[in-house]
């Protein structure tokens, strides 16, 4: 419990001392301590990926998994699904999609009959990893099913009905299903104040997806309520969790589309702040070890638009091409050559090295 803790809170090589620690006591007594290694394991697995340390920590999570697979029949479909959900969670920010979705089908298929909570959280993982893969219709239909069972098993008012409601909103604003988008995500606003509050990560998303809404209704309107999405995400997660820089990228793709279109920007505030919070993200990333092509290829575009401003010689085209080339090695790797992301890039980098590129 104390690592898990530690590893809520980042304090990454804390946990993985305390998960260490357990791991050796277990090793000093008699009995069965199966699921308590096994669960020591996860911690020690997750301080290990929260340290980057990614190789590491997917073989000790390989561990826990081999050691599930020694229990009982009747102990093994819970400890196995949320292994199984877990590396499907890692194996998607890693951008290894397929293998994010089978091991979270099977996680879904072993604990499905059993133990449906587990069930239903590796469904929630599977919603974004469907949808990042294009399977948009597919995913939205996860996102309904998942609500379903959680209202059926748990109730319209519980914390989990709650951000099942949040998850369907994001899919059908993925779709450009705006106005499923607003009334879904009414009632996971209204539930997740009442069982969170608004100091709470869970609480930020949604006002983080209210505030693109907004700005897609009326470019940069939702900007107040994305920077109110940070604030509230840095005092509870701290400034470089994975959600916060989440954050400060829809951020800066809103001061983005704020900006006046077919005209040069004012060299001021708005795209320096977009660029500075995109750089940031990229950087995290690059330390993290994950792959990054979309928020790379946004970061392009912001220093391709900020240099049609400059008028003291000075260019971002080389850096932005430099950004591109390493987003589409990305993309093509991860994504494919005719993934959308991966047609995105290419194209950007084909409009830079035209002629009329050479100048702002």
């Amino acid at each position: 419990t104390l690592a898990s803790l530690l590893n809520l809170q980042a304090r990454h090589a804390e946990a993985r001392d305390a998960a260490l620690a357990g791991i050796q006591q277990n090793e000093r007594l008699d009995g069965d301590t199966g699921l308590a290694d096994i669960r020591l394991l996860t911690e020690l697995a997750r301080a290990h990926w929260g340290l980057s340390e990614h190789d590491v920590a997917l073989a000790t999570l390989a561990m826990g998994l081999q050691a599930a697979q020694s229990l009982r029949a009747d102990s093994l479909a819970q400890p196995m699904a949320e292994l199984l959900t877990l590396r499907g969670q890692w194996q998607g920010q890693r951008l290894q999609l397929k293998e994010a979705q089978h091991d979270l089908q099977r996680a879904v298929a072993l604990s499905e009959q059993t133990h449906p909570l587990v069930a239903d959280a590796a469904r929630e993982q599977l919603v974004e990893i469907t949808s990042r893969l294009g399977q948009q219709e597919s995913a939205v239909a996860l996102a309904r099913l998942l609500l379903e069972h959680r209202q059926q098993r748990l109730g319209k008012e519980h914390p989990d009905t709650a951000r099942s409601w949040r998850v369907l909103a994001e899919q059908h604003y993925r779709f450009n299903q705006y106005a499923e988008a607003r009334h879904a995500l009414g009632n996971a606003s209204t539930l997740l104040m009442a069982t969170f509050g608004a100091e709470h990560p869970e609480y930020a998303k949604a006002l983080g997806l209210q505030a693109r809404l907004a700005s897609r209704q009326s470019p940069g309107s939702g900007v107040p309520q994305a920077r109110d999405t940070i604030a509230l995400l840095e005092r509870a997660l701290g400034p470089l969790h994975v959600q916060t820089l989440q954050a400060k990228e829809d951020l800066a793709n809103q001061l983005l589309d704020a900006l006046p279109a077919h005209q040069a920007p004012p060299a001021s505030a708005p795209i320096n702040e977009a660029i500075g919070l995109l750089e940031e993200g990229t950087r995290a990333a690059q330390q993290r070890k994950l792959p990054m092509p979309e928020r790379k290829l946004a970061l392009a575009s912001a220093l391709i638009l900020r240099n049609r401003s400059h008028a003291d010689g000075t260019s971002d085209l080389p850096a932005a091409e430099s950004m591109l080339q390493e987003a589409l090695v990305e993309s093509r790797r991860y994504l494919g050559a005719q993934h959308p992301t991966t047609l995105r890039v290419r194209n950007a980098l084909m409009q830079l090295r035209m002629p009329s590129y050479a100048h702002p």
